[in-house]
């Protein structure tokens, strides 16, 4: 018999620096896309773009049937970099 352990929670997500918003379908819609046709910035062959348009649209409205709430940052300044990420480029 294994012994009961309480589960561990992670720690609450640290409040954003910049206050955020629902992002809409089509921005959920586009961006699952975008990630269904693309590794990083370049192209994946195996995915047809009519493809993945259909299926980021069944995953966007399974998010939101189920209670989801996607949230996205404003855009960034013009000019400015993007932010670095943790991890951003060690397994691209």
């Amino acid at each position: 018999m294994f012994p009961l352990r309480s589960p561990r929670y992670p720690s609450p997500m640290p409040k954003p620096e910049t206050p955020l918003r629902p992002a809409t379908s089509e921005e959920l819609e586009q961006a699952l896309s975008f990630a269904l046709r693309f590794k990083g910035r370049k192209r994946v062959h195996n995915a047809d773009q009519m493809m993945a348009e259909i299926t980021a649209g069944h995953l966007a409205e399974h998010l939101r049937v189920a209670g989801f709430v996607v949230m996205k940052k404003p855009p960034e300044p013009p000019g400015q970099p993007p932010p670095m990420t943790p991890n951003k480029g060690l397994t691209e």
